[in-house]
């Protein structure tokens, strides 16, 4: 049997939650619940559950307060949440899985499953996938950083790139935002139709190129004046979409 604790701040939830498990996975031990982040701290330093159902909202606070507030963290993880605007941030907290109420038990026994044949499930990127092309749906882009998610007009991206092990977005109208995720994360994930990878450095939004100069090398100057160098091997692609895009 598998201890597992429950933590919502929500007692119909709880209710809920406790009843399917109860009656579609017969290997869960429910050793306590708890509704608030305290009471939550100390069920779980406490009785050390070998899982953990865990809302994202526990009052005016979070589940990831309470996580960097825990002692012990050797339990399998898997929110259980009515927002799914916090899936990236939880799924980098090597959650097992992402459950959206209202529950659906075939979802759960497959979370269930997973944490208790104790299979570490670190490969998050069908869901991210998903939680990506939701959002470019809504002209909304995901841009991660290490104190959230921030949720960016697509249209008003004007070019991603790279520092090091993270990048730099530069949106128009706004500062520039400082994601610990590298360009690499972002570029397949843009909107093929309207950028591009001008460099290895360089991701750029056709739309935002105002000017281009080919005086030593192939330089684009973008809506704010960034000036963005277009590496020798790209040069060619890059005239042929500016040209497809503009008639140029």
């Amino acid at each position: 049997m598998t201890t597992t604790l429950i933590i919502d701040d929500e007692q119909d939830a709880r209710e809920v939650l406790v009843k399917l498990l109860r009656l579609y996975c017969k290997n869960i031990k429910i050793i306590g619940e708890a509704a608030s982040l305290d009471a939550a701290l100390g069920l779980i330093n406490q009785l050390k559950p070998q899982l953990l159902f865990l809302d994202i909202r526990l009052g005016n606070q979070s589940a990831f307060d309470l996580l960097n507030q825990l002692d012990y963290k050797n339990f399998q993880l898997i929110f259980v949440t009515g927002y799914e605007e916090y899936a990236i941030k939880a799924f980098e907290e090597n959650a097992i899985d992402y459950l959206l109420k209202p529950l659906d038990p075939d979802r759960l026994v497959q979370a269930v499953e997973k944490a208790t044949q104790n299979i570490p499930f670190r490969d998050f990127s069908q869901q991210l996938e998903r939680l990506f092309e939701e959002n470019k749906r809504d002209n909304k882009f995901p841009i991660i950083t290490n104190k959230g998610t921030h949720y960016i007009a697509i249209d008003k991206i004007i070019l991603i790139e790279s520092d090091t092990n993270a990048s730099v977005v530069h949106i128009e109208g706004q500062e520039k935002i400082y994601s610990n995720k590298n360009l690499k994360h972002y570029k397949n994930r843009l909107p093929q139709d309207l950028f591009i990878e001008v460099h290895q450095s360089f991701v750029v939004n056709l739309n935002h190129i105002i000017q281009t100069i080919t005086e030593d090398g192939f330089t684009l100057v973008m809506t704010q004046k960034q000036q963005v160098p277009v590496a020798r091997r790209k040069k060619e692609e890059v005239q042929q979409r500016l040209k497809d895009k503009f008639g140029e």
